[in-house]
């Protein structure tokens, strides 16, 4: 039901798009991500992969992966290892239309997934969850910018968040 209303959304933007406007582009960024699971958390190294379609200045669909290192929890007693990620469906809003500096919004739903491995359980955790960012895009020629963003999703069990810096190219 979710993905209706995403979709509606979507097809709103999507008819009211300029062809003049419209244009691909690819953003690979590096980060610190933090996941938490049942009060354990841990921030490691991560990285995104972002692709997207700019359907006018304003609003772009977008699809991402994002990962964070694998990492071990322990408690002195008992250990138990990490290893995230996950899949974005969603859209991006530009709220200004600069040519050197443009602030966004992010938003759609995440789908992720945990693998566990310890002395206690082994397994995976998977879920979907609405996610939200925002982030800055400054203009490095007519075809790449620097893209600092920040993500999050929020689930019963487990949290996510990601501080990244990137390189953004248009095609």
């Amino acid at each position: 039901m979710r993905f209706l209303g995403f979709a509606l959304v979507f097809a709103t933007f999507f008819f009211q798009s300029t062809t003049l406007s419209a244009q691909f582009y690819g953003t690979v960024s590096f980060g610190e991500g933090k996941f938490s699971l049942d009060g354990a958390s841990t921030t490691e190294n991560s990285y995104s992969l972002w692709g997207g379609h700019s359907f006018n200045e304003r609003f772009s669909l977008e699809l991402g992966f994002s990962s964070v290192d694998e990492f071990v929890i322990t408690d002195g007693i008992d250990s138990i290892g990490f290893d995230f990620s996950s899949l974005h469906i969603g859209g991006r809003v530009n709220l200004t239309t600069e040519d050197t500096l443009s602030a966004y919004l992010r938003f759609g739903q995440a789908f992720w997934e945990t693998d566990l491995s310890g002395t206690i359980f082994n397994g995976s955790i998977d879920d979907d969850e609405f996610y939200y960012g925002l982030g800055l895009s400054t203009s490095l020629s007519e075809s790449s910018s620097v893209d600092f963003s920040y993500l999050h999703f929020d689930a019963s069990t487990a949290k996510f968040s990601n501080l990244s810096l990137g390189v953004q190219f248009y095609f």
